[in-house]
């Protein structure tokens, strides 16, 4: 990248370069990279519409799962509940399970569940949790998710199973 020999360091700039250039497949990073410095400076729309360039590429997989991530937080910080929460799930599916990044995704979905009241999705995302902690070792993502699912289980009333996972998160600590 041309840009970036001559000191650019604009990740939206280059992105659009890139994208302008014909090589959109490179751009994916620099839109990743935009949306992240966008979510760190509290730009919501910029994230959005860096996260929507990113989609655009036709990324798919694991690559796909992270932007997502993005997405659902930036989606979060506006209150677009119900997008946060589709955002965070498709990202679970993406993601390697018990990696950091499914943890985050996990943690998104958790709060898109609650913020948007869907709490037969939670019940998944929950299930999903507690067989990971259940398989050893997890990251603290995966911990940090269980957390704040143990914590949004006690909404509905589910206190029991609020109980077990809190207990379950301890035991792998």
């Amino acid at each position: 990248a041309w840009l970036e020999g001559v000191g650019e360091d604009d990740a939206q700039t280059i992105a659009r370069h890139l994208e302008l250039g014909g090589v959109g497949d490179l751009a994916v990073g620099w839109w990743r990279k935009a949306a992240e410095r966008a979510l760190d400076a509290n730009d919501w729309a910029a994230a959005i519409e860096s996260v929507e360039h990113a989609l655009a590429t036709g990324i798919s997989g694991p690559e796909l799962g992270s932007v997502k991530i993005l997405e659902a937080m930036a989606r979060g910080y506006v209150a677009d509940n119900p997008a946060m929460r589709r955002a965070a799930l498709e990202a679970m599916q993406l993601l390697e399970v018990g990696s950091s990044e499914w943890g985050r995704a996990a943690e998104q979905a958790v709060l898109g569940c609650v913020r948007s009241t869907d709490f037969d999705a939670l019940a998944k995302v929950v299930e999903a949790l507690r067989a990971e902690l259940e398989r050893g070792p997890s990251s603290k993502e995966v911990l940090l998710a269980a957390c704040r699912a143990s914590l949004a289980l006690t909404g509905p009333g589910k206190l029991d199973e609020s109980e077990r996972l809190r207990a379950l998160v301890e035991s792998r600590l």
